[in-house]
């Protein structure tokens, strides 16, 4: 074994050392068998040492390693506190996002009920306001009504001036077809007045020449134009009585529903 071989080692050279001291001097045989052990022994020490160094760096490796370790521990630990505080932020700024959201909810709810209650408002007094304009027109309209009335009044009254002046200065002047005729009955009042038309304010004169003096003075006055029918030289045609006998019981012709003298017959047919 390598320690029996250092015990014989040690032994050949305390034996050569007492040789030098006591001059004396080892045989061949035993020179031999001691530079081999000491060659021997050298080798094994060498391989020794070797492995020790080997062991030495590996513990000095591991050492370093062991070190790096517990840095990058304590690194850790620094990252986990770190990020532990990180949490405990990002949670606290959670609860605080979710309180101001609710909070923002409940001011949008009161804002909205806020304007819910202002359109309802404004649709009651946009109602109000409908039926205001509606009274407005409703007065504007019977003011306009009664304007016009007033107007016609006046129109009419001026045409009747206009007509007592006529039949004043030109005796043939007869007066207007509507107030010459009239329906034999009530009922018969607005389909007379829709089938004479415009004629209903014309003017029954005698001749023609009655009617050009009645234009020639209403011209030269300004007082406006008429409709003027002579009843000299009419021509009327003579009523189809043929036609009482084709017609349905509920319609009848102009002239059988007209009353009116005689001589203004031929004005109305």
């Amino acid at each position: 074994s390598i320690m029996g071989d250092l015990a014989q080692l040690e032994t050949a050279e305390e034996a050569e050392g007492e040789e030098e001291e006591g001059a004396v001097s080892l045989d061949e045989e035993t020179q031999l068998d001691y530079d081999n052990l000491k060659e021997a022994v050298l080798v094994q020490t060498s391989a020794d040492k070797s492995q020790l160094e080997s062991l030495q760096k590996q513990q000095t490796s591991e050492q370093s390693s062991n070190a790096q370790l517990e840095s990058d521990l304590l690194n850790l630990d620094d990252k986990i506190d770190t990020d532990q505080s990180r949490l405990d932020e990002l949670i606290a700024r959670d609860k605080k996002m979710k309180q101001t959201v609710k909070e923002s909810k409940i001011e949008h709810d009161d804002v909205q009920a806020q304007l819910d209650q202002l359109s309802r408002k404004e649709e009651a007094e946009r109602s109000r306001l409908l039926e205001a304009q509606a009274e407005l027109d409703e007065v504007a309209k019977q003011v306009n009504e009664g304007r016009d009335r007033r107007q016609q009044s006046r129109h009419d009254q001026q045409w009747s001036d206009t007509l007592m002046t006529l039949k004043r200065l030109f005796p043939g002047v007869r007066g207007r077809l509507i107030d010459l005729c009239k329906p034999t009955q009530q009922k018969y009042n607005r389909a007379v007045t829709v089938s004479a038309g415009k004629f209903m304010d014309a003017i029954v004169v005698d001749t023609q020449n009655t009617g050009y003096e009645c234009i020639k003075y209403l011209r030269e006055h300004r007082v406006g134009s008429r409709h003027f029918i002579p009843l000299k030289g009419i021509r009327s045609k003579p009523v189809n009585t043929y036609l009482r006998s084709l017609k349905p019981r509920n319609i009848h012709l102009l002239v059988d529903v007209i009353e009116c003298e005689a001589d203004i017959k031929p004005a109305v047919q």
